[in-house]
């Protein structure tokens, strides 16, 4: 085992930390902006008295620093907070202890672990489920050994040197301009990270500000300081001295900052084992502007191609999207949480108060979903949706609308047509509206949706008069904007009704698209052979709802079955994972859906067999047995709701589900391993 000692490594065991909490969500990458840190305060001309003992608690440095300053000191820091906003009590109650009252009120970011112990424990006994072995298999220390070429082999190194993996600890960033990562951190034995400190400053001065003293790495390796029992680790002196500040009250910590209170809340509740926070308003000016510098390179680019010039303002207008919606953002902020072999990773999209984004999601807070219970099962997706029917309209148009944006006359008038019917039929439906994916004859999906209905004539108009016209004309304005730069468009031509059915009372109308194959262009034979030739959807009105499917006419019959009561097919809410995904994400969503992968793959790699040379037929027909005892379950499950000015979300990852199939592929990989 190496000894590892030195700031250096120190340094590097915070940024290891850093890396593996930050692979459960997406780094702010290391671009320029305007933002800076904060100025640093002018030096007290005073000197402090020495810091009290370590152990003390940070409320307690307070009250002795305090009485400690001379009295023209105190007028100087009445003076600072007088300048300084004032000071507000904390939203949430966090431990007097955590290294949160030490970060600055004003930083980018923070990634924050209530404890790397219990998190490294929780993912160990995860892959002993998943995957029961004689060795801990020490996923955590695995990765910190791979960052570090084996300068660290598990936790256990880290608490050598000092480092308190029990209590939490913090990656923030002040700055973007340049990237600044810092690091909090609680001590074991402070006075033994004292003596480390000391002996691998040697020949560098230390630094005192404000009664706390801090020391430069040689070589730049950083900066750090020692309160009470925490270690502060940042790249440059002004965080450390910025930290040093928040410590004696002189600024704000990120505990008093509003815009933090959905982070710090999931923090108190304490059933996370990781939390992020990303202040995105900082990120957006500089990505807005690279953005439309490579907008401006494409146009360029396409201009001086005449067989492209006709996509250059499709794509330009796409730019000009996503610019405005990035400059809507307010943050980003997530949970991640391990709870036997269940995962749970839970974002929260924030938008900027009054911004075009925030405007349209008012009024859109949900109700419980009922149309979602009564789906077919098992299916490979089952799902239900709720909300405005101006959103949908408009997020059905948005890519028309791009096209359109420097239109003629004629293609103006064919899409204010085009808006005119898709307004007509969403007015006619219902906020909520459940939907199911299944395989049957093709890799491409069969789906169902069940529309609730407001306005059936209405809808029964659209479906039947205006469907046909309005999927042809959508396609006419692409080609008409792209030109040849986007081929098989031709999937609607001679569309037409086919031949409608009886079933259970119910008239089942359908529509044949007998070009449908021209979306796929020219494929070689065998991957045509797992595409359908033509296309079918059929619909059907019954006790004010709308059942529409896609492919195959399969699922809706099974839904009409069981609504009369002759059905053999479950239905979702009858499942057995389906209790646990509606009291684990709620019902009370804008989006809910569930993934059975096993019921994918059980379905999906006949079909390809079929379509496959004999030894690929026979290698996918071994591996459909090796599936064919594993449950169907819905092991991964997904919701999202408007919520505290954005968008929240949570995935459920069920992955003792795949406790059997992971351990027969290891004694597969083992077998091949001893030939």
């Amino acid at each position: 085992m190496k000894k590892c000692s030195s700031l250096p490594l120190i340094a590097s065991a915070l940024l290891a930390m850093f890396i593996f909490v930050g692979c459960s969500a997406k780094e702010t990458p290391p671009v320029p902006t305007p933002a800076e840190v904060p100025t640093v305060q002018q030096k007290s001309e005073e000197k402090h008295e020495e810091p009290h003992a370590e152990e003390h608690d940070l409320d307690e440095h307070d009250e002795a620093s305090e009485e400690a300053h001379e009295e023209s000191e105190v007028a100087e820091e009445e003076t600072l907070r007088e300048a300084e906003p004032e000071e507000a009590m904390p939203m949430v109650e966090i431990p007097g202890g955590s290294v949160l009252h030490l970060i600055p009120e004003h930083t980018v970011g923070i990634i924050y672990c209530p404890s790397l112990n219990e998190l490294n424990n929780r993912v160990n006994m995860l892959a002993i489920d998943l995957m029961p072995t004689a060795e801990n298999p020490e996923v955590i220390a695995r990765i910190l050994a791979n960052t570090f070429g084996g300068g660290f082999e598990n936790l256990a190194e880290l608490e050598e040197i000092g480092l308190d993996m029990d209590q939490d600890f913090a990656i923030f960033m002040t700055s973007l301009n340049p990237p600044d990562l810092s690091a909090t951190v609680h001590l074991t034995d402070p006075a033994a990270m004292q003596q480390v400190i000391d002996a691998e400053s040697e020949g560098s001065a230390p630094t005192e500000y404000n009664g706390v003293t801090y020391w430069n790495a040689a070589g730049g390796g950083g900066s750090f300081a020692i309160i009470d029992n925490i270690l502060v680790f940042s790249r440059t002196p002004e965080v450390c001295e910025s930290v040093i500040d928040t410590y004696n009250k002189a600024k704000s910590a990120v505990t008093t900052n509003p815009d933090y209170s959905t982070f710090l809340t999931d923090i108190a509740e304490g059933t996370t084992q990781l939390a992020v926070h990303f202040d995105l308003e900082s990120v957006v000016p500089i990505a807005s502007a690279a953005l439309r510098g490579e907008s401006e390179a494409m146009k360029d680019s396409l201009e001086s191609d005449p067989a492209a010039m006709a996509a250059a303002p499709f794509f330009e207008s796409i730019f000009v999207g996503v610019i405005d919606m990035l400059e809507q953002l307010k943050s980003l902020s997530a949970t991640l949480g391990v709870e036997g072999t269940d995962v749970k990773f839970s974002p929260l999209l924030r938008f900027k108060s009054d911004s075009e984004i925030q405007n349209a999601l008012k009024g859109m807070v949900p109700n419980e979903l009922t149309l979602l219970g009564e789906l077919p099962s098992p299916a490979s997706m089952n799902g239900a949706f709720q909300g405005k029917p101006e959103l949908m309209i408009e997020m059905n148009l948005f890519w028309l609308k791009l096209l359109s944006q420097n239109a003629n006359p004629e293609q103006t008038e064919l899409l204010a047509s085009l808006t005119k019917q898709m307004e007509d039929f969403y007015e006619a439906l219902a906020e909520e509206w459940s939907f199911s994916v299944n395989f049957k004859d093709s890799v491409l999906p069969d789906y169902l949706v069940i529309y609730g209905l407001k306005d059936e004539q209405k809808a029964r108009t659209y479906m039947e008069e205006a469907l046909i016209k309005q999927l042809q004309d959508s396609m006419k304005i692409v080609q008409n904007m792209m030109g040849d730069t986007v081929p098989n468009l031709e999937m609607y031509r001679d569309a037409h009704q086919g031949e409608s059915t009886m079933h259970n009372d119910v008239e089942i109308k359908s529509y044949v698209f007998p070009n449908f194959s021209a979306a796929f262009g020219e494929l070689p034979p065998q991957a045509a052979g797992l595409m359908p030739s033509e296309w079918h959807w059929y619909y059907a009105f019954t006790d004010g709802y709308l059942l529409m499917t896609t492919g195959s006419e399969e699922l809706m019959k099974m839904v009409l079955d069981n609504r009369a009561g002759v059905g053999t097919a479950l239905d979702f809410s009858e499942e057995p994972s389906y209790e646990k995904l509606a009291s684990t994400l709620g019902l009370e969503n804008n989006l809910f859906f569930a993934i059975s992968p096993m019921t994918m793959v059980k379905t999906l790699l006949p079909i390809i067999a079929q379509a496959a040379d004999p030894n690929s037929a026979a290698a996918l027909q071994m591996m459909s047995g090796m599936f064919m005892n594993l449950p169907e379950n819905y092991s991964i499950g997904f919701s999202a709701k408007v919520q505290d000015d954005g968008i929240g979300a949570t995935l459920l990852l069920t992955l003792g589900d795949f406790r059997q199939l992971i351990q027969t592929f290891a004694m597969l990989q083992g077998m091949g391993q001893m030939q």
